[in-house]
């Protein structure tokens, strides 16, 4: 890890992964494609720079988020830190 003063708190991160568009791959905006680009990347810097905690947190939510059948439940909410005040 490089630096962890850039890196958000898990409960944060679980935030960003709620907001993100996961289809926007599938969308015809070019607008929507190039926030969903940028939103990934910055959630691959993320887990890059936060470990292993944070790569599971997101393969979690991508599980839920591409979930087929409905059978795969929301990954419960980090608890809030200090620095989520």
């Amino acid at each position: 890890m490089n630096s962890t003063a850039n890196i958000p708190s898990l409960n944060k991160f679980w935030k960003m992964l709620q907001n993100h568009d996961w289809t926007f791959e599938y969308s015809d905006d070019s607008s929507v494609w190039s926030r969903g680009r940028s939103e990934l990347s910055a959630i691959r810097e993320v887990i890059k720079e936060g470990g292993e905690e944070y790569e599971k947190l997101f393969n979690e939510y991508s599980n839920f988020a591409w979930r087929k059948d409905g059978t795969i439940k929301q990954p419960e909410r980090p608890k809030s830190t200090k620095e989520d005040q």
